[in-house]
């Protein structure tokens, strides 16, 4: 598309809370039948990317953190929406975007 000079467009999703799968004191507010109903209803109206994570965390997983004032506000809604604040460390490994990383003790390291 690209090469004959027209405009491909994907259509895509990124937010905090989908399908209701926010957390609350890190229990996830969802099941698999909601994300999957879920899922066939994005498909269904033409979503073809998602980011099921974006300023907050939720039952998909741990938000990349804003810094400065901006990350103490976000932190600050993190905290509102979740019951939670980031649980902030250390990212191990040398290929890091970022020197610190947010991650509840229940999720897997691999996006940091």
């Amino acid at each position: 598309m690209i090469s004959e000079g027209k405009l491909a467009v994907v259509e895509g999703i990124e937010v905090s809370r989908i399908f209701g799968c926010g957390e609350q004191n890190g229990a996830s507010q969802c099941d698999k039948a909601q994300v999957l109903a879920g899922m066939q209803e994005v498909e269904r109206l033409g979503v073809r990317t998602f980011f099921p994570v974006h300023k907050f965390d939720n039952a998909f997983g741990g938000t990349k953190m804003d810094s400065g004032e901006t990350g103490v506000i976000v932190n600050l809604g993190n905290r509102l929406e979740t019951g939670q604040f980031w649980n902030v460390h250390t990212c191990a490994g040398s290929s890091t975007t970022s020197s610190r990383c947010a991650d509840a003790d229940r999720r897997a390291l691999a996006s940091c």
